[in-house]
């Protein structure tokens, strides 16, 4: 009794451990055992790189694209409104597909190859002033990429366009389909697998080929590397930007190669590296949809994504849909029954017009390390559909992991639509309205200058590649910086091989701070007085030689078309220049200074010196009494008579 008195007087914990302990395998289990990880829910299984497709687990196979965007601020409206009308080829595909479209905001990766690229090859930074600028202004950009904290970072813009097909070699329907086979000749039934798993294979890539050539876009497939490059940043969002990883193993499961980091899933979202996720839905379609309207989205300056899943239901479930909503609403006497009537009889109109229905879950989705940072890019999230589109979003608490897991590549599937119930039944000439294919200004390919655009795009600029005009205008109000971005292109300008001679007229002088790190000269004039500026001033270099001569003779030639200019008129020219600089080199070396005869230092006399047209003549005449030009008295006649009138 006793004894079961102090069994009986035992708290419930105290069992509860005795009876763990007592369990050997429930503890050894517990101790050494991992927990089931997240990667075995994902879908993705191996590429095959001989067809350029994915395999699933489920067998369903598919294709991930990386879409060229359009530059919006360079389109005219016209433009705009015919690429999104052509955009119409992007949903013919057949119904047994998926079409899945992954808008990507995110900061440039401190690892990413870009950064190479944009330095090119290396120089002498300390003697090259403006090599060093652009430099010091890249490694500035790289670094932002690495704080957290810090805004605006550089963002690049992707669009990723996948589709999938859900056929299954081992699903209910095909085996059933295949009793006969294997029951009438069971030697041809591996032979035949082989050729109808083949021929599937042969008519995917055709419909995808068909796809590619008819796409307004620029298409190009992504292999098994750049896949898992998108994953590995989608699964590890702060590791990614820290170091690279590992190559891929085709030997092993995709799935198995993504995640890196711990994860914590939720019913709002998912939270990896304390960053975790948030999903707004648009709830209905919007009261007027209008081409360009996604653009909006381009001026938030934090990362986001935008995820678009469209299946293609049949012509049937269409027909009995309306059909059946059309003969209540007959016989449902109100105004707002006679509005929707209306409303059903224009879509049934509009099909029978070579339109289409289908069904689109729009989702954007942010992330964040605190629900504060999280909360404030909500409101401007919501600001863009409120006003810009007018429409009603959801912010969602329930449903928020399984958006963001139906908005990856390749891993939505049309049942989620009765889950969720968040598609729109839309039509596909108003579904190209809410395509997000655009990008801010992406500059040219060649990077003389670099830019940090409003919206956060990292821009490489070169004045002489981007248009065909030859003239360029900077337009700003009072203090926008107009001259820092003018200073900005000149020192760009100079970083070309060989260096060209510019020559800047500007009524405040903003750039004095500059000329003091350049070789440059700086004349000051006022209007109604005399100009003391001349191109022959200043000291004279190989660079500047070639200028000249190149000056006058472009002068000659455009006064005198008929004349032919020969190498000896070059060579004459080019040795009166010197000569003339020589000359008064030595005339304004020696000076009287408190009565007393002294020379001044070289770097004066150079910045002093102002050679005059006539002085050059004059050193052209005297040319002839050096023994190696006696022979060239016809040519130094011929130029003479041509300089004489300017």
């Amino acid at each position: 009794m006793q004894n079961q008195k102090e069994s009986n007087g035992k708290s419930n914990p105290d069992k509860l451990f005795d009876m763990v302990l007592s369990k050997h395998a429930l503890f050894a289990k517990a101790l050494f055992e991992r927990p089931e990880s997240f990667s075995k829910f994902l879908p993705y299984e191996e590429y095959l790189s001989e067809f350029e497709l994915f395999r699933q687990k489920d067998h369903s196979l598919g294709v991930v694209y990386e879409v060229t965007l359009c530059e919006h601020e360079v389109k005219t409206s016209r433009e705009i409104i015919a690429l999104l009308e052509s955009l119409k080829q992007w949903f013919c595909l057949s119904e047994e597909l998926t079409l899945s479209l992954l808008f990507d905001q995110s900061p440039i990766s401190s690892h990413d190859p870009i950064w190479d690229e944009l330095a090119g090859s290396k120089t002498d930074e300390e003697t090259d002033f403006p090599q060093k600028i652009y430099l010091n202004k890249l490694k500035v950009f790289q670094g932002l990429t690495t704080e957290p904290k810090v805004i605006p970072k550089p963002l690049r813009r992707k669009l990723y366009l996948s589709i999938r097909n859900f056929w299954n070699p081992n699903s209910y329907r095909h085996k059933l389909g295949g009793i006969h086979q294997i029951f009438g000749n069971p030697n041809e039934t591996l032979l035949g697998e082989v050729e109808k798993n083949l021929r599937l294979f042969r008519e995917f890539n055709h419909s995808l080929s068909q796809f590619e050539m008819t796409s307004p876009l620029p298409l190009r497939r992504l292999c098994a590397a750049e896949f898992a490059t998108l994953l590995r940043r989608t699964f590890n969002p702060v590791t990614y930007f820290k170091r690279p990883f590992a190559a891929i193993n085709p030997k092993l499961s995709l799935s198995e190669q993504l995640i890196y980091c711990s994860t914590e899933l939720d019913y709002p979202g998912i939270m990896r590296e304390r960053l975790k996720t948030r999903t707004i839905t648009l709830k209905n379609a919007p009261h007027f949809a209008y081409p360009g309207s996604m653009a909006y989205f381009l001026s938030l300056d934090f990362p986001f994504r935008m995820g678009i899943n469209i299946s293609f239901p049949s012509s049937t479930k269409i027909k009995r849909h309306f059909g059946l909503k059309d003969f209540f609403l007959q016989n449902t006497p109100s105004a707002r029954t006679r509005r929707q009537k209306a409303e059903i009889d224009l879509l049934q109109e509009k099909l029978l017009r070579d339109d289409r229905v289908l069904n689109m879950t729009f989702c954007v989705f942010l992330e964040g390390d605190d629900n504060e940072g999280l909360d404030l890019k909500t409101k401007e999230c919501l600001a863009r559909f409120q006003q810009k589109l007018e429409c009603e979003a959801i912010v969602e608490k329930e449903i928020g992991l399984g958006l963001w897991f139906n908005s990856l590549p390749l891993c939505y599937h049309p049942s989620a639509d009765f889950t969720s119930r968040r598609a729109i039944r839309i039509l596909k000439s108003d579904l190209v309205h809410f395509l997000p294919v655009f990008d801010s200004f992406r500059g040219s390919q060649k990077a003389q200058s670099l830019f940090l655009s409003r919206e956060r795009g990292l821009v490489p600029f070169d004045i002489k590649s981007v248009g065909n005009s030859h003239m360029m205008a900077v337009l700003g109000d009072i203090g926008s910086g107009k001259s820092a971005q003018v200073i900005q292109l000149l020192l760009g300008e100079l970083r070309r091989n060989p260096k060209p001679v510019i020559f800047v007229l500007d009524h405040k002088t903003s750039y004095g701070m500059v000329s003091k790190y350049l070789k440059s000269e700086i004349t000051t004039f006022e209007a109604g007085k005399p100009m003391p500026f001349s191109p022959f001033r200043g000291a004279l270099d190989e660079d500047k030689l070639r200028f000249l001569v190149h000056l006058l003779t472009s002068a000659i030639q455009m006064t005198s078309t008929n004349f032919v200019l020969e190498s000896e008129h070059r060579t004459c020219l080019t040795e009166s220049l010197r000569n003339a600089y020589f000359t008064k080199a030595q005339t304004a070396g020696v000076r009287y200074q408190n009565g007393f005869l002294v020379e001044g230092s070289q770097d004066e006399t150079h910045l002093e010196l102002n050679v005059t047209l006539d002085d050059v003549i004059s050193a052209m005449g005297a040319l002839t009494g050096q023994t190696e030009f006696e022979k060239y008295g016809q040519f130094v006649d011929e130029i003479t008579k041509k300089l004489r009138p300017f």
